[in-house]
Formats: C-alpha cells, sequence, structure tokens
C-alpha cells in the first residue's frame, strides 16, 4: 500500500498512528464513493430528501445525526471485536 508505505515513512516511530490515519483516509474514501454514487444514481430522490431536509427541524436534524453516530459506532464496534 503506497500511502501506508509513505506514511510509514513519516510516521515511522509510530506504525500504528500510520495505519490508524489510512484507515481513517481509506473510510472518508468510501464514504465520497456511495455518497457520489447516491447522487449520480438517484438524482432526483437526492434532491428530495434536500428539499425534506431543510424543512425539517434542528432538532429532528439533530437527533437523526446522533442516532446515525452511534449506530456507526456499534457497527465499527462489532466489526473490530
Amino acid at each position: 500500500n503506497t500511502l501506508l508505505t509513505l506514511m510509514h515513512l513519516r510516521f515511522g516511530e509510530f506504525p500504528k498512528l500510520a495505519i490508524m490515519i489510512s484507515t481513517l483516509i481509506t473510510a472518508f474514501g468510501l464514504f465520497l464513493i456511495i455518497e457520489g454514487l447516491l447522487y449520480a444514481l438517484f438524482p432526483n430522490t437526492m434532491k428530495s430528501m434536500i428539499g425534506k431536509m431543510l424543512n425539517s427541524s434542528n432538532e429532528t436534524l439533530k437527533w437523526t445525526g446522533i442516532i446515525s453516530s452511534v449506530i456507526g459506532l456499534i457497527l465499527i464496534w462489532i466489526v473490530k471485536e
């Protein structure tokens, strides 16, 4: 893995840090791929969802974000165990 090799040169004394950063960049890349595919494959649906978000209360958006974050954390915890 080229990125991991470059990071190992930079963080050689901290190999776990290099792996964590590489994993974080990979996760962010996967997020961008999935979101980009959703917009590419379902543009009208995504526009509709954005419109619904704009009409939602801040409280609803806040709790949706918190619940999504907790579910994501649980999924990561299950996979890492």
